[in-house]
């Protein structure tokens, strides 16, 4: 199973979508019980953190995610991508980094939307873990020529 970063270089590579990767839903109410969902680590290195898709399939807008991230475990690298996200820490702590050099601290409760273009990346606080739900919402798919897919692990 690759890695969720690898997922995105590929599918820049290819000019499509990392959610093409994932088998179709044909149905419009899809039911993801608990603990179930596609599970795929976020990044190649040992002990990475990883992500549970929970909603979402190809020509979907709405991609969702869970994460549970140990006290001090990887969780990948910088990210771009189309759309928009919506991150809410349920439990633990998690500190949300931007390229610019900004940094978003969010508690247990806390919330936060931006725009996905923007470069980020997420890590914990030292000795502090976190369930977190990721959101993600992509304008409809376009046809885009091959080589310029924009979503892609930096």
């Amino acid at each position: 199973m690759p890695s969720v970063s690898t997922l995105y270089r590929l599918a820049n590579a290819l000019g499509i979508g990392p959610h093409e990767f994932l088998p179709s839903q044909a149905h419009q109410v899809v039911v993801v019980r608990a603990g179930e969902g596609l599970l795929a680590p976020v990044d190649e290195a040992p002990g990475s953190a990883s992500s549970r898709l929970v909603a979402g399939a190809p020509g979907h807008m709405v991609e969702a995610h869970t994460f549970d991230v140990e006290p001090d475990q990887p969780i990948g690298d910088w990210f771009e991508h189309d759309g928009e996200d919506f991150v809410m820490v349920i439990e633990g702590a998690l500190v949300v980094e931007f390229a610019d050099g900004r940094m978003v601290d969010l508690d247990a409760g806390d919330t936060l939307w931006h725009v996905s273009e923007l470069a980020h990346r997420w890590r914990t606080r030292p000795g502090i873990g976190a369930r977190v739900l990721l959101v993600n919402a992509r304008p409809p798919a376009a046809p885009r020529p091959p080589g310029h897919g924009a979503e892609r692990a930096r």
